[in-house]
């Protein structure tokens, strides 16, 4: 269980990719202020502490319907990809520059079916607009039982709710504290980094606004945030364990192999650790 939990992991050979995706301005809806500004603070964050092998930035204009999908659709080539998304959103959609008010919204049905049949073994997903959080349900019945991909989706607001913008911020709040805490707190989990943000937006919004984060897999909470943004994994051998076989994987660190070996194998009485 435990070699192929790890797996899931990036490895040093995984290629990585990007996307990022910000319309501020809307010829059928109101313009917004700060979302290009989200992007270019996520790409330059991500930028500064992973290894990116490709990256699209679709701003405005050129974030179409079809530009979205087939970029994409590229960046799930690679084996780890990160999806970034800041615009208006509908509920169960993302709005794209060129929706008329009617048509050409992207439905987040179809960014998830792109997710599953993708060739990525590790999505993550982060969109900051309102009703973001409708995406659970495509997520739940295209990806909860796929046990091929790990994928993690961190969305601003609630089904029913807004993802504000702050001139205070100049920034989304949802993409501001997503950022913060990632820069200014130590190594993370998912579930510590999801905490942090939930909090600092609710206090800082006196609770209009709720994110949250939806795991396809529930040990993927105790996942490193943002995979890569850490060293590169190392590969660690356990060379003992009560069941007398090494057992192989791939972990980050002491204190991240500790975690997973109490959870995956509670009754281990004793392991030597190699770091290869």
């Amino acid at each position: 269980m435990l070699q192929s939990f790890c797996n899931l992991i990036a490895q040093n050979d995984d290629t990585v990719s990007a996307v990022y995706v910000g319309v501020e301005k809307y010829e059928h809806m109101n313009s917004l202020k700060y979302t290009v500004e989200d992007v270019l603070k996520m790409d330059s964050l991500m930028n500064a502490r992973m290894n990116i092998d490709q990256s699209y930035i679709l701003l405005d204009e050129r974030a179409t319907k079809n530009n979205m999908e087939y970029y994409i659709e590229e960046a799930l080539k690679a084996d780890v990809t990160y999806i970034f998304l800041s615009g208006h959103g509908w509920e169960e959609s993302f709005l794209p520059a060129d929706f008329d008010g009617l048509h050409n919204e992207c439905l987040y049905k179809d960014i998830v079916s792109l997710i599953n049949k993708g060739q990525a073994r590790h999505v993550v997903l982060v969109i900051d607009g309102c009703h973001s959080g409708s995406i659970q349900r495509d997520l739940d019945e295209y990806l909860l039982c796929n046990k091929e991909k790990s994928v993690i989706a961190l969305y601003g607001s609630q089904a029913d709710g807004t993802s504000l913008e702050s001139s205070g911020l100049r920034q989304g709040v949802f993409s501001h504290y997503l950022v913060l805490s990632l820069e200014y707190k130590n190594i993370q989990t998912y579930e510590y980094l999801a905490e942090s943000v939930i909090w600092n937006i609710e206090e800082y919004t006196s609770k209009r606004q709720t994110p949250g984060i939806w795991y396809s897999q529930i040990h993927l909470k105790y996942y490193p945030a943002f995979g890569n943004m850490v060293p590169r994994p190392k590969r660690i051998v356990v060379l003992e364990s009560e069941h007398d076989k090494p057992i192989v994987g791939y972990e980050f660190e002491l204190w991240w192999i500790n975690i997973s070996l109490r959870i995956f194998y509670p009754k281990i009485k004793s392991l030597n650790v190699l770091c290869i």
